[in-house]
């Protein structure tokens, strides 16, 4: 075996310990956002939601869009090819409720009465919080509530919550 045919048996035994090593989805992805390799829990991932997973990893790998669902760092490589090590990465709440404002494209004050909702406040409440009256904060509601396609509170709050803003339908 040449020396760069040992150098490279090298690098792919170092990333194929990177992505045993993690325990949750991980990936060798090209830099066109192609994945080349994953771990068992990213195979999952890419089995049970495959577009999802594509998407959100093409958001980790570009750096664009609100979602941080996934972490890239670049590898060196003494070819022309890019490639990235893209982890999974707990999304918080904070995180959610900006991912969701945005897809659902939410303007400035129906992000504040989603914020106050995912916090449990009641209209009563809300409209108090944010100087507005009850019935402009119902008004913001239904908005929202049609922009998330959605047709409760609760609803709002699972969607928010469980899927990141994108219905599972």
């Amino acid at each position: 075996m040449g020396r760069s045919a040992a150098k490279r048996a090298d690098a792919a035994d170092y990333i194929d310990a990177l992505l045993i090593a993690a325990a949750v989805p991980a990936f060798l992805v090209r830099g066109d956002g192609t994945v080349v390799r994953a771990n068992s829990a990213g195979q999952r991932a890419l089995a049970s939601r495959r577009d999802r997973t594509l998407r959100e990893l093409r958001t980790g790998v570009t750096g664009h869009g609100v979602v941080r669902a996934y972490q890239a760092r670049e590898l060196r490589s003494d070819g022309g090819s890019r490639y990235l090590i893209v982890v999974a990465t707990e999304v918080g709440p904070v995180d959610r409720i900006a991912a969701c404002a945005q897809i659902w494209r939410l303007t400035r004050r129906e992000r504040e009465v989603l914020v106050q909702v995912a916090a449990g406040l009641s209209n009563k409440q809300i409209a108090s919080a944010l100087r507005i009256a009850e019935v402009t904060t119902e008004n913001h509601l239904t908005k929202i509530f049609r922009k998330a396609r959605v047709a409760t509170r609760t609803a709002l709050l699972a969607l928010l919550l469980q899927h990141g803003g994108e219905a599972p339908w």
